[in-house]
């Protein structure tokens, strides 16, 4: 997995590096690829001096009132902070620990993966935004680990611990912490409950 998903990402692969693909996933690209398509054709107007006609017309007037821009960005884009818990390429749980902005308006994430790095000597990485989702608000964690432990049966005294534990003892403690929800079963359910519609 460790080279299979980085391999893919870099030749032509419609969808992307992910593990699993769905027939929307397939339809919602095919989508993507009608839009990217007519885009191309009026910026090389735009920037060759043309003046669209006909269908080309009606495609830049449809262009002007529609929401596919925004659409766009909001698929592919993302402003997780740092410290937040996300999932990187599918279910790898990991914590962002930096973020970047292209020039041209690009976001990717430095993540260190919590559980299991792609990579044995590479605990962490960069993403692109589309290819990462938030599981856990860095706001909201100390609430979702409590919530996280009180769901895999701990004790009174063991949730009284963890709620006064600082945030930097938090953070050293996620890896083991999500290596119990995965082995408990919690992890699981945490994923299927964020995959329902």
């Amino acid at each position: 997995m460790g080279y299979s998903v980085p391999s893919r990402s870099i030749h032509v692969n419609v969808g992307g590096p992910w593990r699993d693909t769905a027939t929307r996933t397939v339809e919602g690209n095919i989508g993507r690829i009608g839009i990217l398509a007519a885009h191309v054709v009026l910026v090389a107007c735009r920037l060759a001096g043309v003046e669209p006609s006909g269908v080309t017309q009606q495609l830049k007037e449809a262009f002007a009132k529609s929401d596919a821009s925004k659409i766009m960005q909001m698929a592919h884009q993302s402003d997780f902070e740092i410290g937040d818990i996300v999932t990187a390429y599918g279910d790898d749980v990991c914590e962002v620990v930096d973020k970047t902005r292209s020039r041209y308006g690009y976001t990717s994430y430095k993540v260190k993966f919590l559980l299991r790095p792609m990579l044995p000597d590479c605990p962490e990485d960069w993403y692109p935004a589309e290819y990462v989702r938030l599981l856990m608000s860095r706001r909201g964690l100390r609430d979702g680990m409590i919530k996280a432990i009180e769901q895999a049966g701990a004790s009174a005294d063991e949730i009284r611990t963890f709620k006064e534990l600082s945030d930097a003892e938090i953070s050293g403690i996620l890896p083991g912490t999500f290596a119990a929800m995965e082995r408990d079963g919690v992890l699981a359910l945490m994923f299927r409950r964020r995959s329902r519609p």
